[in-house]
Protein backbone atom coordinates (compact mmCIF):
# COMPACT_ATOMS: atom_id res chain seq x y z
CA UNK A 1 0.00 0.00 0.00
CA UNK A 2 3.01 2.52 0.55
CA UNK A 3 3.54 2.41 -3.25
CA UNK A 4 -0.22 3.27 -4.11
CA UNK A 5 -1.19 7.02 -4.36
CA UNK A 6 -3.62 7.79 -2.14
CA UNK A 7 -5.18 9.21 -4.90
CA UNK A 8 -5.26 7.37 -7.85
CA UNK A 9 -4.65 4.32 -5.81
CA UNK A 10 -2.16 3.31 -8.51
CA UNK A 11 1.41 2.37 -8.39
CA UNK A 12 3.32 5.80 -8.34
CA UNK A 13 5.19 6.37 -11.54
CA UNK A 14 6.71 9.87 -10.12
CA UNK A 15 6.56 9.59 -6.46
CA UNK A 16 6.92 13.04 -4.80
CA UNK A 17 6.11 14.35 -2.00
CA UNK A 18 3.90 16.88 -0.66
CA UNK A 19 5.66 19.48 1.97
CA UNK A 20 1.95 20.52 3.30
CA UNK A 21 1.26 17.37 4.76
CA UNK A 22 4.50 15.21 4.55
CA UNK A 23 2.37 12.61 2.30
CA UNK A 24 3.84 10.52 -1.07
CA UNK A 25 1.39 10.91 -4.08
CA UNK A 26 1.76 10.63 -7.94
CA UNK A 27 3.32 14.17 -9.13
CA UNK A 28 0.43 14.54 -11.90
CA UNK A 29 -2.18 13.52 -9.49
CA UNK A 30 -1.43 15.73 -6.75
CA UNK A 31 -0.19 18.61 -8.79
CA UNK A 32 -3.76 18.46 -10.31
CA UNK A 33 -5.69 17.91 -7.22
CA UNK A 34 -3.81 21.31 -5.68
CA UNK A 35 -4.80 23.53 -8.39
CA UNK A 36 -8.48 23.28 -7.28
CA UNK A 37 -7.75 22.84 -3.74
CA UNK A 38 -5.68 24.06 -0.93
CA UNK A 39 -6.46 21.10 1.13
CA UNK A 40 -4.83 17.78 1.76
CA UNK A 41 -6.38 15.20 0.05
CA UNK A 42 -5.62 12.93 2.86
CA UNK A 43 -5.98 14.87 6.02
CA UNK A 44 -7.95 17.57 4.49
CA UNK A 45 -5.78 20.30 6.65
CA UNK A 46 -5.31 23.45 4.95
CA UNK A 47 -2.25 23.85 2.40
CA UNK A 48 -1.45 27.51 1.92
CA UNK A 49 2.27 26.94 0.97
CA UNK A 50 3.58 23.61 -0.35
CA UNK A 51 6.09 21.99 -2.69
CA UNK A 52 6.66 18.81 -4.75
CA UNK A 53 10.09 16.78 -3.66
CA UNK A 54 10.92 14.02 -5.65
CA UNK A 55 10.67 10.66 -3.29
CA UNK A 56 14.05 8.34 -4.62
CA UNK A 57 13.30 6.22 -2.41
CA UNK A 58 9.78 5.23 -2.81
CA UNK A 59 10.77 5.17 -6.58
CA UNK A 60 14.16 3.01 -6.41
CA UNK A 61 11.87 0.79 -4.24
CA UNK A 62 9.08 0.26 -6.99
CA UNK A 63 11.40 -0.22 -9.52
CA UNK A 64 13.46 -2.96 -7.76
CA UNK A 65 10.25 -5.04 -6.66
CA UNK A 66 9.27 -4.84 -10.30
CA UNK A 67 5.78 -3.66 -9.72
CA UNK A 68 3.52 -3.44 -12.52
CA UNK A 69 3.51 0.60 -13.67
CA UNK A 70 0.00 2.01 -14.90
CA UNK A 71 0.08 3.17 -18.51
CA UNK A 72 -0.36 7.01 -18.96
CA UNK A 73 -3.94 6.43 -19.88
CA UNK A 74 -4.71 4.89 -16.84
CA UNK A 75 -2.78 7.44 -14.61
CA UNK A 76 -4.54 10.33 -16.32
CA UNK A 77 -8.12 8.91 -16.53
CA UNK A 78 -7.99 8.28 -12.85
CA UNK A 79 -7.81 12.16 -12.04
CA UNK A 80 -10.41 13.34 -14.95
CA UNK A 81 -7.09 14.23 -17.77
CA UNK A 82 -8.18 13.22 -21.40
CA UNK A 83 -5.74 10.28 -22.23
CA UNK A 84 -3.06 10.08 -25.52
CA UNK A 85 -4.86 9.13 -28.30
CA UNK A 86 -1.38 7.79 -29.83
CA UNK A 87 -1.71 10.00 -32.43
CA UNK A 88 -4.01 8.09 -34.48
CA UNK A 89 -6.21 10.05 -36.48
CA UNK A 90 -4.46 13.41 -35.67
CA UNK A 91 -3.44 15.45 -38.69
CA UNK A 92 -0.62 17.77 -37.06
CA UNK A 93 0.75 17.59 -33.70
CA UNK A 94 -1.77 19.08 -31.01
CA UNK A 95 -1.43 19.72 -27.09
CA UNK A 96 -3.46 18.03 -24.13
CA UNK A 97 -3.59 20.03 -20.81
CA UNK A 98 -2.55 17.23 -18.38
CA UNK A 99 -1.12 18.53 -14.92
CA UNK A 100 1.25 21.25 -14.90
CA UNK A 101 3.27 20.24 -18.21
CA UNK A 102 1.66 20.11 -21.39
CA UNK A 103 1.70 16.72 -22.69
CA UNK A 104 1.71 16.21 -26.76
CA UNK A 105 0.43 14.58 -29.43
CA UNK A 106 2.22 13.99 -32.78
CA UNK A 107 1.61 12.53 -35.35
CA UNK A 108 4.05 9.78 -36.65
CA UNK A 109 3.76 11.35 -40.77
CA UNK A 110 4.64 14.53 -39.39
CA UNK A 111 7.75 13.98 -37.97
CA UNK A 112 11.14 14.65 -39.21
CA UNK A 113 14.93 14.13 -38.91
CA UNK A 114 17.67 16.83 -39.48
CA UNK A 115 21.09 16.22 -39.85
CA UNK A 116 23.75 18.10 -41.05
CA UNK A 117 26.96 16.82 -43.29
CA UNK A 118 28.96 18.37 -45.67
CA UNK A 119 29.23 17.80 -49.55
CA UNK A 120 31.90 15.65 -49.54
CA UNK A 121 34.93 14.72 -47.06
CA UNK A 122 37.64 17.38 -48.12
CA UNK A 123 34.62 19.89 -48.59
CA UNK A 124 34.23 23.05 -46.23
CA UNK A 125 30.60 23.25 -48.02
CA UNK A 126 28.35 21.87 -45.04
CA UNK A 127 24.25 21.56 -45.43
CA UNK A 128 21.62 20.26 -43.46
CA UNK A 129 19.37 17.49 -45.14
CA UNK A 130 15.96 16.32 -44.28
CA UNK A 131 14.41 12.87 -43.99
CA UNK A 132 10.79 11.66 -42.41
CA UNK A 133 11.41 9.81 -39.12
CA UNK A 134 8.77 7.11 -40.48
CA UNK A 135 11.07 5.84 -43.31
CA UNK A 136 14.15 6.41 -41.41
CA UNK A 137 12.37 3.66 -39.00
CA UNK A 138 10.77 1.21 -41.55
CA UNK A 139 13.86 -1.78 -42.10
CA UNK A 140 16.22 -1.03 -44.32
CA UNK A 141 15.05 -3.36 -47.53
CA UNK A 142 11.68 -0.97 -47.15
CA UNK A 143 13.08 2.45 -46.12
CA UNK A 144 14.39 5.14 -48.94
CA UNK A 145 16.97 7.79 -47.66
CA UNK A 146 15.63 10.15 -50.06
CA UNK A 147 15.73 13.36 -48.89
CA UNK A 148 13.06 15.49 -48.14
CA UNK A 149 14.47 18.76 -48.29
CA UNK A 150 17.62 20.77 -47.71
CA UNK A 151 19.12 23.79 -46.33
CA UNK A 152 18.92 26.87 -49.16
CA UNK A 153 22.39 27.17 -49.43
CA UNK A 154 25.84 25.53 -48.10
CA UNK A 155 27.84 27.54 -45.57
CA UNK A 156 31.99 27.35 -45.43
CA UNK A 157 31.23 26.20 -42.10
CA UNK A 158 30.61 23.25 -40.34
CA UNK A 159 26.84 23.16 -38.26
CA UNK A 160 27.13 21.97 -34.80
CA UNK A 161 24.02 21.98 -32.52
CA UNK A 162 20.21 22.51 -34.20
CA UNK A 163 16.97 23.02 -32.68
CA UNK A 164 13.43 22.96 -33.82
CA UNK A 165 11.17 24.86 -32.53
CA UNK A 166 7.83 23.49 -32.64
CA UNK A 167 4.90 26.18 -32.51
CA UNK A 168 7.84 28.55 -34.37
CA UNK A 169 8.19 26.59 -37.14
CA UNK A 170 11.98 27.25 -36.98
CA UNK A 171 15.19 25.30 -37.30
CA UNK A 172 17.54 27.15 -35.24
CA UNK A 173 21.58 26.27 -35.83
CA UNK A 174 24.89 27.03 -34.61
CA UNK A 175 28.36 26.86 -36.38
CA UNK A 176 31.88 26.93 -36.71
CA UNK A 177 31.94 30.12 -38.12
CA UNK A 178 30.59 31.62 -34.82
CA UNK A 179 26.90 32.47 -36.56
CA UNK A 180 23.60 31.23 -35.04
CA UNK A 181 21.14 31.01 -37.95
CA UNK A 182 17.47 30.58 -38.24
CA UNK A 183 15.66 28.66 -40.94
CA UNK A 184 11.96 29.49 -41.84
CA UNK A 185 10.16 25.97 -42.16
CA UNK A 186 7.42 26.51 -45.49
CA UNK A 187 3.47 26.40 -43.98
CA UNK A 188 3.49 23.46 -46.55
CA UNK A 189 5.87 21.42 -44.39
CA UNK A 190 9.41 20.86 -44.79
CA UNK A 191 8.32 18.90 -48.42
CA UNK A 192 9.83 22.44 -49.95
CA UNK A 193 13.08 22.04 -52.25
CA UNK A 194 14.90 24.34 -49.44
CA UNK A 195 14.45 25.35 -46.10
CA UNK A 196 15.00 29.57 -46.63
CA UNK A 197 16.83 31.40 -44.31
CA UNK A 198 15.27 33.90 -41.90
CA UNK A 199 18.19 35.29 -39.89
CA UNK A 200 21.96 35.11 -39.24
CA UNK A 201 22.94 36.38 -35.53
CA UNK A 202 25.92 37.50 -34.66
CA UNK A 203 27.63 37.68 -30.57
CA UNK A 204 30.00 34.98 -30.61
CA UNK A 205 33.38 35.37 -31.06
CA UNK A 206 34.49 31.79 -31.93
CA UNK A 207 32.59 28.28 -32.73
CA UNK A 208 29.02 27.91 -31.54
CA UNK A 209 29.14 24.49 -29.95
CA UNK A 210 25.77 24.11 -28.22
CA UNK A 211 22.19 25.56 -27.99
CA UNK A 212 18.92 24.64 -26.79
CA UNK A 213 15.34 26.11 -26.38
CA UNK A 214 12.77 26.86 -23.25
CA UNK A 215 9.62 24.91 -22.89
CA UNK A 216 7.52 28.03 -24.04
CA UNK A 217 10.04 28.65 -27.05
CA UNK A 218 10.74 32.21 -25.89
CA UNK A 219 13.96 32.19 -25.75
CA UNK A 220 17.36 29.82 -27.46
CA UNK A 221 20.59 30.09 -25.09
CA UNK A 222 24.12 28.71 -27.14
CA UNK A 223 27.21 27.95 -25.56
CA UNK A 224 30.61 28.24 -27.51
CA UNK A 225 34.30 28.22 -27.37
CA UNK A 226 34.60 31.98 -26.34
CA UNK A 227 33.56 30.89 -23.03
CA UNK A 228 29.67 32.91 -23.97
CA UNK A 229 26.90 31.39 -22.81
CA UNK A 230 23.99 33.95 -24.76
CA UNK A 231 20.29 34.41 -24.23
CA UNK A 232 18.83 34.76 -27.58
CA UNK A 233 14.71 36.26 -27.67
CA UNK A 234 13.35 34.38 -30.59
CA UNK A 235 10.29 36.57 -31.12
CA UNK A 236 12.76 39.42 -32.55
CA UNK A 237 15.97 37.37 -32.66
CA UNK A 238 18.62 39.58 -30.65
CA UNK A 239 20.89 39.11 -28.03
CA UNK A 240 19.32 39.96 -24.53
CA UNK A 241 21.83 38.87 -22.10
CA UNK A 242 25.11 37.41 -22.44
CA UNK A 243 27.59 35.42 -19.81
CA UNK A 244 31.36 34.35 -19.27
CA UNK A 245 32.20 31.48 -17.84
CA UNK A 246 35.68 30.24 -17.46
CA UNK A 247 36.67 27.71 -20.26
CA UNK A 248 35.28 26.37 -23.61
CA UNK A 249 31.06 25.75 -23.30
CA UNK A 250 30.24 22.32 -24.77
CA UNK A 251 26.56 22.04 -23.55
CA UNK A 252 23.46 23.38 -22.50
CA UNK A 253 19.78 22.31 -21.66
CA UNK A 254 16.75 23.49 -20.27
CA UNK A 255 14.56 23.01 -17.73
CA UNK A 256 11.19 22.58 -20.09
CA UNK A 257 8.91 21.56 -17.46
CA UNK A 258 8.95 24.72 -15.34
CA UNK A 259 11.32 26.58 -17.24
CA UNK A 260 13.19 27.43 -13.65
CA UNK A 261 16.21 27.00 -14.72
CA UNK A 262 19.29 25.75 -17.22
CA UNK A 263 22.12 24.26 -17.43
CA UNK A 264 26.05 24.51 -19.00
CA UNK A 265 28.65 22.35 -18.67
CA UNK A 266 32.44 22.47 -20.53
CA UNK A 267 36.12 22.70 -20.18
CA UNK A 268 35.84 23.89 -16.78
CA UNK A 269 34.60 20.49 -15.33
CA UNK A 270 31.74 22.49 -13.70
CA UNK A 271 28.00 21.77 -14.17
CA UNK A 272 26.59 25.29 -13.84
CA UNK A 273 23.14 26.06 -12.77
CA UNK A 274 21.57 29.51 -14.28
CA UNK A 275 18.05 30.79 -13.18
CA UNK A 276 15.86 31.30 -16.43
CA UNK A 277 14.22 34.49 -15.07
CA UNK A 278 17.41 36.56 -14.32
CA UNK A 279 19.68 34.20 -16.02
CA UNK A 280 22.12 34.75 -13.02
CA UNK A 281 24.30 31.46 -11.74
CA UNK A 282 22.61 29.84 -8.90
CA UNK A 283 24.09 26.65 -8.64
CA UNK A 284 27.54 25.13 -9.42
CA UNK A 285 27.51 21.09 -9.27
CA UNK A 286 31.22 19.70 -8.75
CA UNK A 287 32.44 16.09 -9.42
CA UNK A 288 33.85 16.12 -13.13
CA UNK A 289 37.41 15.36 -13.36
CA UNK A 290 37.55 16.31 -17.08
CA UNK A 291 35.60 18.77 -19.84
CA UNK A 292 32.03 17.78 -19.76
CA UNK A 293 30.13 17.23 -23.12
CA UNK A 294 26.56 16.71 -22.31
CA UNK A 295 23.58 17.37 -20.03
CA UNK A 296 20.00 17.18 -20.41
CA UNK A 297 17.10 17.67 -17.25
CA UNK A 298 14.78 15.48 -16.71
CA UNK A 299 11.65 15.93 -18.84
CA UNK A 300 8.94 14.62 -16.92
CA UNK A 301 9.42 16.87 -13.68
CA UNK A 302 12.73 18.31 -14.04
CA UNK A 303 13.73 16.88 -10.94
CA UNK A 304 17.17 15.57 -11.32
CA UNK A 305 19.55 16.40 -14.55
CA UNK A 306 22.42 14.05 -15.98
CA UNK A 307 25.70 14.54 -17.43
CA UNK A 308 28.81 13.37 -18.63
CA UNK A 309 32.13 13.74 -20.58
CA UNK A 310 35.97 12.77 -21.33
CA UNK A 311 36.12 11.70 -18.00
CA UNK A 312 33.57 8.32 -18.94
CA UNK A 313 31.41 9.23 -15.91
CA UNK A 314 27.64 9.64 -15.77
CA UNK A 315 26.41 12.03 -13.11
CA UNK A 316 22.79 12.75 -11.79
CA UNK A 317 22.20 15.66 -10.29
CA UNK A 318 19.71 17.24 -8.29
CA UNK A 319 18.54 20.93 -8.81
CA UNK A 320 16.71 21.34 -5.29
CA UNK A 321 18.82 19.93 -3.07
CA UNK A 322 22.40 20.66 -4.90
CA UNK A 323 23.84 17.02 -4.26
CA UNK A 324 24.93 14.45 -6.39
CA UNK A 325 22.29 11.76 -6.68
CA UNK A 326 24.44 9.44 -8.84
CA UNK A 327 27.83 8.66 -9.70
CA UNK A 328 28.24 5.77 -12.40
CA UNK A 329 32.39 5.47 -13.01
CA UNK A 330 33.02 3.76 -16.36
CA UNK A 331 30.08 4.52 -18.05
CA UNK A 332 32.25 5.15 -21.36
CA UNK A 333 33.25 1.28 -21.91
CA UNK A 334 35.81 -0.68 -20.59
CA UNK A 335 38.49 1.51 -21.14
CA UNK A 336 36.91 4.78 -19.57
CA UNK A 337 36.38 6.44 -22.95
CA UNK A 338 35.20 9.55 -23.31
CA UNK A 339 30.71 10.22 -23.34
CA UNK A 340 30.20 12.58 -26.35
CA UNK A 341 26.59 13.07 -26.13
CA UNK A 342 23.57 12.20 -24.25
CA UNK A 343 19.63 12.50 -24.50
CA UNK A 344 16.67 11.16 -22.07
CA UNK A 345 13.18 9.28 -23.55
CA UNK A 346 9.96 11.50 -23.50
CA UNK A 347 9.27 9.38 -20.29
CA UNK A 348 12.08 9.84 -18.38
CA UNK A 349 12.62 6.44 -18.10
CA UNK A 350 15.79 5.86 -20.25
CA UNK A 351 18.98 7.69 -21.01
CA UNK A 352 20.84 7.32 -24.12
CA UNK A 353 24.42 8.11 -24.02
CA UNK A 354 26.66 8.02 -27.22
CA UNK A 355 30.22 6.72 -26.61
CA UNK A 356 33.49 7.46 -28.35
CA UNK A 357 34.16 3.71 -28.61
CA UNK A 358 31.34 3.67 -31.13
CA UNK A 359 28.79 2.36 -29.17
CA UNK A 360 25.32 3.58 -27.49
CA UNK A 361 24.79 3.08 -24.00
CA UNK A 362 20.99 2.87 -22.87
CA UNK A 363 20.43 3.64 -19.05
CA UNK A 364 17.16 2.65 -16.76
CA UNK A 365 16.57 6.07 -14.70
CA UNK A 366 14.48 4.32 -11.98
CA UNK A 367 17.24 1.47 -11.22
CA UNK A 368 20.48 3.51 -13.04
CA UNK A 369 21.30 -0.15 -14.36
CA UNK A 370 22.49 -0.35 -17.85
CA UNK A 371 19.93 -1.54 -19.98
CA UNK A 372 21.62 -2.79 -23.04
CA UNK A 373 24.52 -1.36 -25.41
CA UNK A 374 23.66 -0.84 -28.91
CA UNK A 375 26.99 -1.67 -31.97
CA UNK A 376 27.15 -1.31 -35.28
CA UNK A 377 28.43 2.24 -35.83
CA UNK A 378 31.95 3.06 -37.62
CA UNK A 379 33.39 5.35 -35.36
CA UNK A 380 32.17 7.43 -32.32
CA UNK A 381 28.62 8.36 -31.64
CA UNK A 382 28.65 12.09 -31.80
CA UNK A 383 24.82 12.96 -31.57
CA UNK A 384 21.56 11.17 -30.63
CA UNK A 385 18.00 11.90 -30.13
CA UNK A 386 14.87 10.19 -28.99
CA UNK A 387 11.55 10.38 -31.72
CA UNK A 388 9.04 12.69 -30.21
CA UNK A 389 5.96 10.60 -29.79
CA UNK A 390 7.92 7.11 -29.43
CA UNK A 391 8.70 7.20 -25.85
CA UNK A 392 11.58 5.23 -25.20
CA UNK A 393 11.39 3.17 -28.61
CA UNK A 394 12.77 4.93 -31.50
CA UNK A 395 16.15 6.36 -31.61
CA UNK A 396 18.55 8.39 -33.90
CA UNK A 397 21.97 8.58 -34.01
CA UNK A 398 25.14 10.06 -35.88
CA UNK A 399 28.62 9.31 -36.03
CA UNK A 400 30.42 11.73 -38.42
CA UNK A 401 30.11 8.84 -41.07
CA UNK A 402 26.27 7.48 -41.01
CA UNK A 403 23.04 8.28 -39.37
CA UNK A 404 21.19 5.08 -37.72
CA UNK A 405 17.60 5.04 -36.74
CA UNK A 406 16.92 2.04 -34.20
CA UNK A 407 13.94 0.88 -32.15
CA UNK A 408 12.88 -1.27 -29.13
CA UNK A 409 10.20 -4.59 -29.62
CA UNK A 410 10.15 -6.84 -26.63
CA UNK A 411 13.02 -4.74 -24.64
CA UNK A 412 15.41 -5.50 -27.56
CA UNK A 413 16.60 -2.81 -29.25
CA UNK A 414 17.87 -3.39 -33.11
CA UNK A 415 19.01 -0.90 -36.00
CA UNK A 416 16.11 -0.33 -38.51
CA UNK A 417 18.16 1.45 -41.06
CA UNK A 418 21.48 3.31 -41.81
CA UNK A 419 21.82 5.85 -44.12
CA UNK A 420 25.74 6.90 -45.50
CA UNK A 421 26.75 10.01 -45.76
CA UNK A 422 30.15 12.88 -45.15
CA UNK A 423 30.79 14.39 -41.79
CA UNK A 424 27.70 14.27 -40.13
CA UNK A 425 28.01 16.38 -37.20
CA UNK A 426 24.57 16.63 -35.17
CA UNK A 427 20.83 15.59 -35.38
CA UNK A 428 17.65 17.32 -34.50
CA UNK A 429 14.25 16.02 -34.29
CA UNK A 430 10.99 18.08 -35.54
CA UNK A 431 7.48 17.23 -35.91
CA UNK A 432 5.39 20.10 -37.96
Amino acid sequence: DGFLCPITCMVMRDPVMCTGDGHTYERHAIAHWLEMNKTSPLTGSSMERWDLVPNHAVRKAIAELQLELPSEEELQSSFGVPGDDGGQGASSSSVVQGGPAEKRVYNEDGIYVFASLRRSLYSLDATVHVWKAKKLCMPSKVATSAVESTWESSMKAQVTCMKALDRGRVVVSGSRDKMLRVWNVPKGGVDSAHLKQEAALQGHTDWVNCLDVDGREEVVVTGGRDTKVIVWDTLKWYAKHTMKTQDYVNCVAFDRVRDKFFVSGGNDWKVLLWDSQTFRQSLEFSGHTYALKCCAVDPVSASWVVTSGDDSKLCVWSPESNKCLVEIEGAGGDYNESINCCSISSDGHVVACGLANKRIALWDTRTWKLLQKLDGHKSGVEDLCFVPGFSNKKLISVDGRSLRSWSCKSSDWSCDHTVTAHAIACCEMASY
